[in-house]
């Protein structure tokens, strides 16, 4: 009988990338060590700043903000439908006077960035940088008059940065033959010859222009799902990046155009639902957002903050570093400049908050891989690095919301460390090992850092593990990780669920319980109104009920976040076997303002039968077994990406799913128990 996986999801944003070997890795090395850059969007949009009062191709008098249109700034072109002849007129005002590369470089590095990815040319075909191809550039059509780059790539460079340019090749709404929809056109297309000739008259000789007159060391494509993008073309645009004087060192990313992997993905704004611990190690990636939530300068008369109240705080911010630094990947973190080319005021505070973090601790990040933890970190975030004579590292960021607990512990870990460290003040750690978890005394002091404290925990070699649950004080905690979800959203914060709010949103366990009665709790904190959780216990169903705590203005702040014990629910099971555990909650009605942020569920054993028999309680996702079918079948609900771990960890096939029932090949693999990791799920294969 064939078993098939059934989900609800959402789509991915960005799909798996298997970068070539050899020259590739090479290449690669700088920008493995360099886990952190900067994005910089400036243009002739940063002159509207995301306000216009005009007439719109139509001829209608409009006025567009972001108030009442919701997209970013850089945008304006196309979602105003601003005519090309005034947005030429608006490049007057785009004047850099205050333009300072030194000071932009200085800022990067004194952030920890190691490396600047500029906007040459972006949707509105503007370009930064002296060009012979078209007379809408910065020294011709704006009052810089003036090459904006060369003076950027050489500052960098001086200052031991590597930079690179973003250049928009397909979409260009200015320049006749661009590819997508063109606000000119009443958002209609170019016809092929058109594109054609836009591709080989401006696309590859700016590429040419680009790698010739500059010492880049990354070029960044964007807009890969244009429209009208062609296969064909888009290999003669790589071919003149490949063949140009920077090609035998410089990376590209996977937005050429669809089935064009290049040497790293670039998944958008959100963090990858991944694994805790990464993609397969072959993978790289760079995750990329904005200090707020627009790419572009967003203008208002009085404040930063009139339309655009979402500036990212420190905290927020170093907890995407350290979170994507811990899955393996890097983070290019955006500032949008205004027509003068000033940084705002709260992009460089933030920046600056940042600095201060990753001058202590910036050896945390740098050069490290993600980690290989068997079991989910519950007190923040996890980086790794083994140095070349074997000795391994682990970092351990420990967030000051769980200071209080007095100790930590590392889960599934069945040796001693050499040493444990707080970074902050070099003090040794007690470390004691029990039933294979790692505890380790924190000093008695407050936290010493405001965002999180590294303890750096230093082995001989790689230590061994084994796969197990948080066991202590009788309490097994469950973490949304170890859960196969549904209309969840886990969240940048470790292991937790965010907006909780949906009739069919469910958590569910797949976990051996000892006979006797558990009383269960959960970490969580609720916005506005009480509320009940619903558990579900094979047959048997249970309320819980949570409190209004209040939310945190910043989610990554565990002020809000109080551990409950739900109403004094407690559940007995009458014999020892694993169960299904499920938790939903509003199962009527939804109310999206009454948020619960959730952490962990605990389950206390009590009365006569407190204490666990068993040193280790495994935790299970969905389990399949594969016997004589040696056949894996799966549907969703929408396009998901799905990927199989065997049991070391590795990657070792990746397919795609949809509605229609998909059969995949699993006979090739050895007998053994896998993982299949889709976004929000998790499930355990046992081929036999």
């Amino acid at each position: 009988m064939k078993k098939v996986i059934q989900f609800v999801t959402v789509i991915l944003l960005f799909t798996a990338v298997i970068p070539t070997t050899g020259q590739t890795v090479d290449k690669m090395a700088w920008w493995k060590e360099a886990r952190f850059g900067m994005f910089i969007h400036w243009g002739v949009y940063s002159v509207f700043g995301n306000v216009y009062e005009g007439v719109n191709v139509a001829g209608e008098q409009i006025h567009y903000d972001r108030r009442t249109s919701g997209y970013p700034s850089e945008w304006i072109m196309r979602n105003a439908l601003i005519p090309r002849s005034i947005y030429r007129e608006a490049a007057q005002q785009f004047d850099a006077e205050d333009y300072d590369p030194k000071e932009w470089v200085k800022l990067a590095k004194y952030a920890g960035m190691k490396y600047i990815v500029i906007t040459a040319k972006h949707h509105d075909g503007f370009c930064l940088f002296e060009t012979q191809h078209t007379d809408w550039n910065a020294i011709e059509a704006s009052a810089a008059h003036r090459d904006l780059l060369q003076d950027l790539v050489e500052e960098a460079h001086d200052a031991g940065l590597k930079i690179g340019f973003y250049y928009s090749q397909n979409v260009d709404w200015m320049h006749e033959g661009g590819m997508d929809f063109i606000p000119e056109l009443n958002n209609g297309t170019y016809p092929a010859d058109k594109v054609e000739k836009y591709v080989n008259d401006l696309v590859i000789p700016h590429i040419q222009e680009l790698t010739t007159k500059y010492d880049i060391d990354l070029f960044w494509f964007d807009a890969p799902g244009a429209s009208n993008t062609n296969p064909t073309l888009a290999q003669k645009i790589l071919d003149a990046l490949l063949q140009s004087p920077v090609g035998n060192k410089v990376i590209y990313n996977d937005r050429l155009a669809p089935g064009f992997e290049g040497d790293f993905f670039t998944p958008e704004n959100d963090t990858p639902d991944i694994p805790y611990n990464g993609y397969d190690h072959n993978k790289n990636w760079e995750a990329c957002s904005s200090l707020n939530s627009s790419w572009g300068f967003e203008y208002e008369p009085d404040t930063y903050n009139a339309y655009n109240y979402t500036w990212k705080s420190g905290l927020y911010s170093i907890s995407r570093i350290l979170e994507l630094a811990s899955k393996g990947g890097n983070f290019l973190l955006n500032v949008g400049p205004d027509r003068h080319g000033v940084i705002p005021e709260p992009a460089i505070n933030t920046l600056k908050e940042i600095g201060d973090y990753m001058q202590l601790y910036g050896e945390t990040v740098y050069g490290t891989q993600k980690n290989t933890l068997l079991n989910p970190f519950e007190y923040g975030y996890v980086t790794q690095k083994t140095d070349a004579d074997g000795t391994f590292h682990w970092y351990l960021h420990v967030s000051p919301a769980y200071w209080d607990e007095k100790s930590i512990v590392v889960n599934g870990i069945t040796e001693l460390p050499e040493n444990a460290t707080l970074l902050a003040t070099q003090a040794l750690l007690p470390v004691t090992l029990e039933n294979n978890n790692l505890l380790i005394t924190l000093p008695e002091m407050d936290c010493p850092d405001q965002y999180y404290a590294p303890v750096e925990l230093v082995f001989s070699q790689t230590p061994q593990q084994v796969s197990k649950s948080n066991i202590r004080n009788n309490q097994i905690r469950l973490t949304p990780f170890q859960a196969s979800t549904k209309d969840l959203n886990k969240d940048f914060i470790p292991y937790t669920i965010k907006y909780w709010y949906g009739r069919n949103a469910e958590m569910r366990f797949r976990i051996y319980l000892e006979k006797g009665t558990y009383q269960l709790g959960a970490e969580y904190a609720a916005w506005y109104q009480p509320g009940e959780l619903y558990f579900t216990i094979n047959d048997a169903s249970y309320t819980g009920h949570y409190q209004a705590t209040g939310l945190a203005s910043d989610p990554n702040d565990f002020s809000h976040y109080i551990s409950d014990d739900l109403g004094g629910l407690s559940i007995t099971v009458p014999k020892s076997q694993v169960y299904t555990l499920s938790v939903k909650r509003n199962a009527e009605v939804p109310n999206v303002t009454n948020w619960i942020y959730v952490r962990n569920f605990t389950l206390t054993k009590s009365g006569s039968d407190a204490g666990f028999n068993s040193p280790g309680v495994q935790i299970y996702p969905t389990v399949i077994r594969i016997t004589t079918d040696k056949y894996l079948y799966c549907k969703t609900f929408e396009v998901q990406t799905f990927h199989i771990y065997n049991p070391q960890g590795h990657c070792v096939k990746t397919f795609i799913a949809d509605k229609q029932e998909l059969k995949i090949d699993v006979g090739n693999l050895p007998a053994g128990v896998y993982m299949v990791v889709g976004k929000r799920s998790l499930h355990k294969i046992i081929i036999e």
